[in-house]
């Protein structure tokens, strides 16, 4: 049985759980955040591998190893095939269109302005399916819009069958490079995309343009 201190939100789970797949034996991820609200899709997250056990910690449990957030600092598997369903049939060809990604009330967050979200699903050859979690979206027309009606397994099955997605860097891009689907990401932090994306084999999906 091996134990590992964790930290970090969606996207940053995530990865750890590429890490987790490497790991045979069994693992307990005593696993820190103050973004209580995450809990409930963190746990799903980790769901995605069945050796691992969470355990939610109000603070970080130093004591233990760091398993991180960083592609580059230990082995993982990049690009793992899940095997999962959506209980959405949506009909190929279609792309995937994340208008947010980050924590809700401020921080991280990475918000895709009106205008550039209208550009891209008026311009796209293809369908578009939203996906994300933000109230504000859930009017967007021009799209078949899924906002706030997907679970995890949902949203990996969907965006593993996509033929491109479009979005902020966070859990859904992700979830996009490690499906070697083509990807174009907005991001904020430099070190986001340095940690998660850059020198790892995902840059060869993705597109990056800041924010």
């Amino acid at each position: 049985m091996l134990r590992f201190r964790i930290q970090g939100t969606l996207g940053d789970t995530y990865v750890v759980v590429c890490k987790l797949l490497k790991i045979q034996d069994r693992v307990i991820a005593y696993h820190h955040t103050i973004h209580k609200y995450f809990y409930g899709l963190i746990t799903e997250i980790y769901g995605l591998v069945k050796n691992v056990e969470v355990r939610f910690t109000n603070k970080p449990r130093y004591d233990l190893e760091e398993l991180t957030t960083n592609c580059h600092d230990r082995d993982m598997e990049f690009f793992p095939e899940w095997k999962l369903n959506s209980k959405y049939d949506i009909k190929k060809p279609y792309m995937i269109v994340q208008p947010h990604a980050g924590k809700p009330s401020g921080g991280n967050t990475k918000i895709l302005p009106d205008y550039m979200i209208q550009e891209i699903l008026l311009s796209s050859p293809i369908k578009c399916v939203l996906l994300g979690t933000s109230d504000r979206f859930t009017n967007v027309g021009n799209c078949v819009n899924l906002i706030n009606k997907t679970s995890i397994s949902d949203a990996v099955s969907l965006i593993q069958n996509a033929e491109a997605f479009v979005g902020p860097e966070g859990l859904l891009s992700f979830i996009s490079l490690s499906s070697k689907v083509n990807s174009t990401l907005y991001y904020i932090e430099q070190a986001a995309v340095d940690e998660k994306v850059i020198g790892t084999p995902w840059k060869k999906y993705a597109e990056l343009i800041k924010l």
